[in-house]
């Protein structure tokens, strides 16, 4: 069934706003009508009703219109509410991705003790805000020995009062948002009589897959979590982060396109125990993208900040030599690029020492997930070798 419209052209020559109604009619009814209906007409529209009268005199049964002037005022009402400027925002759903084993947890104990003990998380300033942690995979001598490397202090005397952890009952597993809403709710209710100025947590799900019901290579069964989760972190204001492993394939998470569609910021944790340096990457944001945080172990184990963009070749420079690489060495065994990308950078006399196999093989293996120049062709017993599409 097509449509068509009808109108009252000769008001329209002659400036008449009067009668100026659009009708929608069917071929079913055109056939009816005959000669009745004018078989071309132009849709009109109302110049004479300001967009806003409009939106507000029309119903709307599941919820309501809102013209360009409520838009341009929400907009300027709501303020900008950052947990780190950027990075994360309370009423925001985030992840932290990351290879298992290296350091995901540690890092964001750096972040709770930065908020409670040292005011700040790699230069950002960052507010005394209450923490809410699940962790599903780690026991308490290992959260609160991370905690005592990461605050400086053997009693964590400056998260007192301000960060619980929430032992989650084997019958009330799996997790899912509404169990997550119920927590967040009651958190802020139990943390408001410690007169925090603000009551908005930070809740940090340790891990995605520990915590929750849901098969990540399953599309369906991941935004009928994430979705419903990221409006729970909108209606609370709660910063929810989750955090979840890297596949050795290189790739950024684990899991299908849906789940990066589903939340309102990525990270992505890169460390090099040869060199115990660190690296937070900002992967995907809905705000500004930030330049990547360099870290590196000191002596008693805490990730200590060194600045931004400033770790051993950033992903974009290795990149450039991994094609540089696959070009001069076209057909190159995937599992040898790694080690010719280092004596590239050697050759090229590039600032820093040359970045860690783990890193490149990392960073081949997203080029290869997320459609790059770089492409590959398996040969005898599944080798990859490694060519460069045409641009």
């Amino acid at each position: 069934m097509s449509f068509s419209i009808r109108c009252n052209t000769e008001q329209m020559k002659h400036g008449s706003n009067e009668g100026r109604a659009i009708e929608v009619t069917t071929d079913n009814e055109r056939h009816s009508l005959g000669k009745q209906l004018p078989e071309q007409s132009s849709p009109i529209i109302d110049t004479t009703t300001p967009t806003e009268h409009w939106a507000k005199s029309k119903p709307f049964s599941l919820g309501k219109w809102v013209g360009i002037d409520e838009i341009l005022k929400q907009c300027d009402e709501q303020q900008e509410d950052w947990l780190i400027e950027n990075w994360l925002d309370f009423g925001a759903l985030a992840m932290l991705t990351g290879y298992p084993f290296s350091g995901k947890s540690c890092i964001v104990a750096e972040l709770i003790a930065a908020m409670h003990a040292h005011g700040e998380f790699a230069g950002y300033s960052v507010p005394s805000a209450p923490v809410v942690l699940i962790d599903m995979e780690n026991n308490s001598r290992t959260v609160g020995n991370r905690l005592r490397v990461a605050t400086g202090q053997h009693d964590c005397q400056s998260l007192r009062g301000k960060l619980t952890r929430l032992v989650i009952d084997e019958e009330a597993m799996p997790l899912d948002e509404k169990k997550i809403e119920t927590i967040v709710n009651e958190c802020m209710e139990c943390f408001s009589r410690d007169s925090f100025e603000k009551f908005k947590p930070l809740v940090v799900i340790d891990t995605f897959r520990s915590a929750f019901d849901c098969d990540e290579m399953d599309t369906k069964e991941v935004t009928k979590l994430l979705y419903p989760l990221q409006r729970v972190a909108q209606r609370t204001g709660a910063a929810i982060l989750m955090l979840h492993h890297r596949p050795k394939t290189g790739s950024q998470y684990s899991g299908q396109t849906s789940i990066p569609g589903a939340l309102d910021h990525m990270w992505m944790w890169e460390s090099d125990p040869k060199t115990r340096k660190g690296t937070l990457s900002h992967t995907g944001t809905r705000a500004d993208w930030q330049e990547p945080l360099a870290f590196k172990l000191d002596e008693n184990n805490r990730n200590v900040f060194q600045g931004k963009g400033k770790q051993a070749g950033n992903s974009r420079e290795i990149e450039n030599l991994i094609l540089e690489v696959v070009s001069e060495n076209d057909g190159i065994l995937k599992s040898k690029a790694p080690e010719m990308v280092q004596q590239m950078w050697e050759r090229k006399e590039l600032n820093g020492k040359p970045p860690g196999i783990i890193k490149i093989s990392s960073i081949i293996g997203g080029m290869l997930e997320v459609g790059t120049r770089l492409t590959f062709r398996s040969g005898d017993k599944n080798a990859k070798h490694l060519h460069l599409v045409e641009s």
